[in-house]
């Protein structure tokens, strides 16, 4: 099964970094088993989100790639008696009742997780400049960007 993840979903993962939910689009493609009463479900959520680069701010378009493996298990109303499945550590462990499976929240955070805490253009990009606020990718702006720390401003004066 091959689907589009909702705008809600999407808009979810990105804001956390700022990014453009219009502007970034994912998909989940999944298979799913039955067994018995357990429902097994594998596959990956993969999209483009455009997220701004932590350091120049320029948009940033990020292929993600969120690996899915659930195991859904009869709600304990539905359970058979005698069933006493342990879940581990490998698979990520929800419960059905018997008619449908529920996947946004399992969505939404693998795709949270997918995207990166600190996103950048590039390995070597050099942000903005800390006191004109120019891009220091385009060209040296030539500030002065060491910082004094000010209790120690004091002993500048001291001559020896």
């Amino acid at each position: 099964m091959r689907a589009p993840l909702g705008r809600q979903l999407v808009a979810d993962a990105v804001a956390g970094v700022g990014g453009d939910a219009d502007g970034s689009s994912a998909e989940i493609a999944v298979t799913v088993t039955l067994t018995d009463d357990n429902v097994f479900v594998r596959g990956a959520i993969t999209g483009a989100l455009k997220v701004p680069c932590v350091r120049c701010l320029r948009a940033v378009t990020l292929d993600v790639c969120a690996p899915i493996d659930l195991v859904f298990l009869p709600a304990e109303g539905e359970r058979e008696d005698g069933e006493d499945d342990e879940p581990t550590d490998e698979v990520e462990v929800a419960t059905h009742d018997g008619l449908k499976i529920d996947l946004s929240e399992q969505e939404r955070d693998a795709l949270v997780l997918a995207v990166p805490m600190n996103p950048t253009c590039r390995a070597d990009c050099k942000g903005l400049c800390p006191v004109c606020g120019g891009d220091r990718n385009e060209c040296e702006c030539g500030c002065d960007t060491k910082v004094v720390d000010p209790r120690l401003a004091a002993l500048k004066e001291i001559k020896l």
